[in-house]
């Protein structure tokens, strides 16, 4: 059957009207009805003339929209664009929990914005903020103000010139002269997130957080803050700051009550009263016990303005030091008691009414304490009690031997199968005495350059000034660099207050063209000169003659004594052995080795110059083209200028580094061992 043409086009406009209306219906709708505003009062009146299309309402108010309710003195009402204004004691609730409070209002109720002035006061579950103006949102719930304004709870107090509050989201958004106010702290930024359940202060800007207690300050540009726990995760150019020590990195982690503090990733743990920086990638730090760690690539940094000590280890480690007069203070005041091994001349009893100057005199005697110094008394008394001497008389079997002598009197026994060298003028062997200080004040005054005495040196108690008493300890794959002084052992301990550097576990010490090892070190600067090194437990001083030949000094204790970063002194105690070559001229015609109790070097650019003997030595000398390999090396002799530090960029071990770098054009390390070793 055929659709005439007028029915067919009739159809089809059927069809396009039902489609519509079906499309449009599952459209969302535009409001076409406003939410009209409902008002109550006492009085209702209308003036043209006051205010036109306004109707005025006088006399406890109360304007319902919604979950709006809004109680007030007076009110004026815009029917056509569904706004009121209010006025006198406005209060504005909104679902039973939100409560506004002011002189006035501009509510409109299309927006559902409030726009309140005059002693404004919000109270929305545990907070109350007050401000001069505030603009809520009652459809997003959210409140802002731009003219200064404070919001209290449970244990803050914010305020801010220009604020947000988020109400769905328990959170507060602070610009501008922020400033959080709680018993623990004070914290002042620039801008700040703020939620106010859990009472966390989010950082997103520059912030500090100062202690009210002034045991710490913060600083960071990112991160949290609990000011219910204390607890803060710092996130951008964070800083711990402490009275004494201050701990940066890219993350930190602090608890404020325990004080504890931990940095991640470029940590920067500074002292500026010991003028000391140390670098790496994790720290720790606790401001109420004052220690303090860095591991991970850590780099320790001593500055002066002449020079500074670079060090290397897996971990550097900072703690509290206590100087002698503290501790002889302590025992004074029975605080503490010092270990004497059954010893009772140091009784605490008898020590607590002496004077604390008294008690570290006494201390430096106490054998096996931390405070011990060496006591040229009993080293006097030790003497006196060798067979043949009597008390009080001056030892008379010491010998001086001239470095450049190759010819010995007959009282030098000299083992049968060697030949003296003959040179033209041989040594007089002379009687010298050792002079002891008798007398044990905390620092003993010695001149170890003259030739006819012995050094005793004694601990110092003195300050250099200003330092604070720390002890900087580094542990495991230590290395370190000065400009006169390069070391390397597994771990060490180094004391702020005097600048002792304690080496442990196969220590070695450069200073100058010597070489230093033993069980362990001790390193101790001193101005006016001499520093000291004391090495204990098979100690070996080497100094290299040229590329096969080394003097060679050891025994069972040496002490170095140093005048403008070179060794000019060293005592040997115990075992004492020397090997050294004899140059007449420039020429090498042989080499002394030399065995005795006691003995005392004096060098002179850097080459033995005269060495004492106590008592008389036993040795040989031997002829240069006589000389073996195991004649030019003692027992122990191990040259490792190769491990050597060359500056302060060379402090992590590069063994592997060093050897792909090497090239073919230079010899690997072990050929280098190998060279020296004759």
């Amino acid at each position: 059957m055929r659709i005439p043409k007028i029915g067919y086009s009739l159809l089809i406009s059927l069809l396009l009207i039902i489609a519509f209306h079906v499309v449009s219906g599952s459209l969302p709708q535009p409001e076409t009805k406003k939410f009209r505003i409902d008002l109550h009062a006492d009085l209702y009146t209308y003036d043209r003339k006051i205010i036109a299309n306004a109707e005025r309402l006088i006399g406890n108010v109360v304007m319902s929209h919604g979950n709006v309710i809004m109680y007030c003195d007076s009110a004026y009402s815009y029917k056509d664009s569904n706004k009121v204004d209010a006025f006198g004691h406005v209060h504005i609730i909104q679902a039973d929990t939100l409560h506004i409070y002011g002189n006035k209002t501009k509510y409109d109720g299309n927006t559902k914005i409030a726009r309140v002035n005059g002693n404004v006061k919000m109270v929305n579950k545990s907070i109350v903020l007050t401000t001069d103006e505030l603009i809520y949102d009652m459809k997003a719930n959210i409140g802002y103000y731009n003219t200064g304004g404070k919001i209290v709870d449970t244990a803050n107090v914010l305020v801010s010139k220009i604020g947000r509050y988020y109400s769905n989201e328990d959170l507060c958004f602070f610009k501008d002269s922020v400033k959080v106010t709680n018993k623990d702290f004070v914290l002042r930024s620039d801008t700040l997130k703020y939620n106010t359940k859990t009472e966390r202060a989010f950082i997103v800007g520059p912030t500090h957080i100062v202690g009210t207690t002034k045991e710490g300050t913060l600083y960071s540009e990112s991160g949290w803050y609990d000011t219910r726990t204390n607890i803060a995760e710092l996130y951008k150019a964070s800083k711990i700051m402490g009275k004494e020590q201050s701990l940066q990195g890219d993350t930190i982690f602090y608890a404020r009550r325990t004080g504890f503090g931990r940095a991640r990733s470029k940590v920067v743990l500074s002292d500026t009263t010991n003028h000391v920086i140390i670098t790496g990638r994790t720290g720790v730090y606790n401001e109420k016990t004052k220690i303090a760690f860095v591991t991970d690539s850590a780099i320790f940094m001593q500055y002066t303005s002449k020079d500074t000590l670079f060090m290397h280890a897996d971990t550097l480690k900072s703690i509290p030091d206590l100087s002698k007069k503290e501790v002889a203070e302590k025992i004074v005041n029975k605080a503490i008691v010092p270990k004497t091994r059954g010893s009772k001349k140091n009784d605490p009893n008898k020590l607590a009414a002496e004077k604390p100057d008294t008690v570290i005199r006494k201390l430096n005697s106490v054998k096996d304490s931390a405070l011990t110094i060496v006591d040229s008394a009993k080293i006097a008394d030790a003497v006196d009690k060798l067979p043949g001497n009597k008390a009080g008389t001056k030892p008379d079997t010491i010998i001086s031997v001239k470095a450049d002598t190759s010819k010995f009197s007959q009282k030098v026994p000299i083992p049968s199968g060697t030949t003296p060298l003959a040179l033209k003028d041989s040594a007089k062997l002379k009687r010298d005495t050792i002079k002891f200080q008798l007398d044990t004040p905390v620092t003993l005054q010695v001149n170890p350059m003259k030739k006819d005495s012995v050094a005793i040196v004694a601990d110092t108690v003195k300050s250099s000034g200003k330092d604070d008493n720390k002890l900087f300890m580094a542990y495991h794959r230590v290395r370190f660099y000065k400009k006169d002084l390069q070391g390397l052992c597994d771990s060490l301990s180094y004391q702020m207050k005097d600048s002792v550097m304690r080496l442990f576990k196969e220590p070695v010490l450069w200073s100058d063209v010597h070489q230093m090892t033993a069980e362990k070190i001790e390193y101790r600067p001193h101005k006016p000169d001499p520093s000291i090194a004391r090495l204990d437990n098979n100690g070996f001083i080497i100094s290299r003659e040229d590329s096969i030949k080394f003097n060679q000094i050891s025994g069972k204790t040496l002490i170095g004594y140093i005048y403008k970063n070179e060794l000019k002194n060293i005592d040997v105690n115990g075992n004492a052995i020397t090997l050294y070559y004899i140059k007449n001229k420039d020429q090498y015609s042989g080499m002394n080795k030399l065995e005795s109790s006691k003995i005392s070097v004096t060098l002179l650019n850097s080459k033995i110059d005269n060495i004492d003997f106590f008592p008389n030595p036993e040795g040989k000398s031997i002829p240069l083209k006589d000389l073996t390999p195991e004649d030019v090396k003692l027992k122990g002799f191990e040259w490792r200028e190769i491990e050597k530090p060359r500056d302060r960029f060379d402090l992590y071990p590069l063994d592997e580094k060093r050897k792909k770098n090497a090239g073919s054009d230079k010899k690997p390390a072990t050929n280098k061992l190998k060279e020296n070793s004759f």
